[in-house]
C-alpha cells in the first residue's frame, strides 16, 4: 500500500529534513527503515510512491505529532532534544548555548511565500548562511537569536516591511500541519493563549472585543533589544494572531506603547 502521487513532493521533503537532521547518509538511513539506498534516493527524489509501512515506521521512531502530516508537506517531532544535540541542518547557528526565540512554524509562512516571490535570493541566502530549505519542514525545530536576526535582515533586503508583514498569505495547512483546523477553531481567548505558549519573549491578553494586547517578557528584553532587526521580529510576531482571524487585511490598527514595550492590535476578528 501506497500515498497517492500528489504526496511525492512532500514526502520527499519529510523524508530528506529527517534524515539530515539525524545526520545520516542515505545508506544508513535505509537500514534503519528496512529498505536499501536506492530507494532511500527514489523516494527523496520523488520519483518512487513510499510505502505506508515504511513512513509510519518513520513517524514512530521519530514520534512525528500528526502521522498524516505529510499532507502538509511538514512534521512536528513530540520528543526531539534540539537544543541539546544542534542542529545539521543549520550548523553554523549555536543551538546549544544560544536562546531560541520562538519554532520553525512562526516564520514558515515566511519561506512559504520568499519560495514563490524570490526563490533565487533565498537559495543565496541560505546557502551563504548555512541554512538546509529542509530545516522550515520541521515545524517545531527551534530558531535563535542570532538566526531569526539574519532570517529578518533578508526579509528587509528583499524590502519586506513592518506594514505589508500582514499582506503574507498565512496558509494554514503549510505553516500549522496537522494543529491548523485546531487552531482555527479555536475561540479568539482560547486562540491567544495557544500563541502565548508557543512564544518565548512576548505576553498576549485579550483587551476587550476584537482587540489583544503584546508585551515584552522580562527576562528577554534584553535578548530582544540586542538584536538588530529587533523592530520586524517583534511587530511579526505581535501580529501573528491576527493574521489567523483577519477578515479584512486593510483594517488592522496598531497601537504602540514604548513605555512599557506593549503593543495593542484593534480591530481583532
Amino acid at each position: 500500500m501506497s500515498f497517492n502521487g500528489l504526496l511525492k513532493p512532500n514526502l520527499a521533503k519529510i523524508f530528506k529534513s529527517m534524515r539530515l537532521l539525524l545526520g545520516l547518509h542515505q545508506s544508513d538511513f535505509g537500514v534503519i527503515l528496512g529498505v536499501t539506498q536506492g530507494t532511500i534516493s527514489k523516494i527523496e527524489a520523488g520519483s518512487m510512491q513510499c510505502d505506508l509501512i515504511i513512513y509510519f515506521k518513520l513517524s514512530l521512531m521519530l514520534s512525528f505529532l500528526d502521522p498524516c502530516c505529510v499532507q502538509n508537506g511538514a512534521v512536528e517531532l513530540l520528543n526531539y532534544q534540539f537544543n541539546k544535540k544542534g542542529s545539521n541542518l543549520a550548523p553554523s547557528f549555536d543551538f546549544e548555548n544560544e536562546p531560541s526565540i520562538f519554532e520553525i512554524r512562526r516564520i514558515r509562512p515566511l519561506y512559504d511565500y520568499l519560495e514563490k516571490k524570490h526563490p533565487k535570493e533565498l537559495s543565496i541566502f541560505l546557502k551563504k548562511n548555512g541554512i538546509r530549505s529542509e530545516i522550515f519542514c520541521i515545524l517545531n525545530h527551534p530558531v535563535t537569536a542570532p538566526l531569526a536576526d539574519s532570517f529578518f535582515s533578508f526579509l528587509k533586503s528583499v524590502n519586506i516591511t513592518i506594514k505589508n508583514l500582514q499582506l503574507i498569505d498565512f496558509n494554514f495547512d503549510s505553516a500549522y500541519g496537522g494543529k491548523c483546523k485546531e487552531l482555527v477553531e479555536l475561540g479568539s481567548d482560547d486562540f491567544i493563549n495557544r500563541i502565548q505558549n508557543e512564544s518565548n519573549f512576548l505576553t498576549f491578553k485579550t483587551s476587550g472585543e476584537n482587540s489583544y494586547t503584546a508585551a515584552l517578557k522580562a527576562p528577554n528584553k534584553n535578548l530582544i533589544e540586542s538584536l538588530e532587526n529587533r523592530k520586524l521580529i517583534i511587530y511579526y510576531n505581535v501580529i501573528f494572531p491576527y493574521c489567523f482571524f483577519r477578515k479584512n487585511q486593510n483594517s488592522l490598527k496598531m497601537e504602540e506603547n514604548m513605555e512599557n514595550q506593549s503593543w495593542k492590535v484593534l480591530n481583532f476578528a
